[in-house]
């Protein structure tokens, strides 16, 4: 039986608590692409950065401009974590 959103928060506020930043942002992604929430998705680009998970956290920015197209709030975590991966051509396009 596959998580789904819930269980992956639970699974990634689980390794918060005990210091897998890792694990908490891959966790984050997964209920991220399970949800159709941008707020789910915001929070795991956020945490992925934090968290210096760059590849996860780009894959949430990417998963929250699906849900939220016209946010310039993902738009911008985007364009910061592409600028993090020294993609400047990905950067700009964001912004």
């Amino acid at each position: 039986m596959q998580k789904g959103e819930s269980e992956w928060i639970l699974d990634a506020e689980e390794a918060l608590r005990t210091g897998d930043c890792r694990r908490a942002a891959e966790s984050y992604l997964a209920a991220a692409r399970a949800s159709s929430d941008p707020a789910v998705a915001s929070r795991a680009s956020q945490l992925g950065y934090g968290c210096e998970q760059f590849a996860t956290a780009k894959a949430a920015a990417h998963r929250w401009l699906e849900l939220a197209p016209h946010s310039g709030d993902a738009a911008l975590a985007g364009a910061l974590v592409a600028l993090r991966l020294h993609d400047l051509p990905e950067s700009r396009r964001l912004l």
